[in-house]
């Protein structure tokens, strides 16, 4: 009897789990935008604030600050940094160069109007919220939660 009351407590609590989506970071765009491909490499230039061209055009990045836990994700996982150390990379380069640093939105609203407004911008956002935006569609996917 205690093992049948065990694997129903085990059955019930892995329910949940199956058929769950696994959470999804991508990298998107506007619809209207002509990109449809950035290596590592470009990506991670970009949000060192590194000049990137695709198709004769210049790509910004813009900074998703709207989720903490995204942002954290995209550093460790994209481009390959603590907070901190992004930060002082991006002051480095910005003494050294005069490399500005991407553009950074703390509200998802502000960071979906700039991505219609201007050109060949990229960004980084959970997948399930794209449901809500279709005028935004996504270059590839960065990371998913395992």
């Amino acid at each position: 009897m205690r093992k049948c009351i065990s694997i129903l407590l085990l059955l019930l609590f892995t329910a949940g789990s199956i058929g769950a989506e696994p959470k999804k970071m991508v990298l998107v765009t506007h619809v209207d935008n002509s990109i449809t491909y950035i290596s590592p490499i470009e990506l991670r230039k970009l949000y060192l604030g590194l000049t990137v061209h695709k198709n004769d055009s210049l790509i910004q990045a813009f900074r998703n600050l709207s989720n903490q836990k995204l942002d954290q994700i995209f550093l460790q996982n994209v481009v390959s940094m603590s907070e901190k150390s992004y930060k002082r990379r991006l002051l480095s380069l910005t003494f050294r160069f005069g490399t500005p640093p991407p553009i950074s939105y703390t509200l998802q609203t502000d960071l979906i109007e700039a991505l219609k407004i201007q050109k060949n911008t990229i960004t980084y956002m959970w997948e399930e919220d794209l449901a809500r935006l279709p005028q935004m569609k996504i270059i590839k996917v960065l990371w998913i939660e395992s």
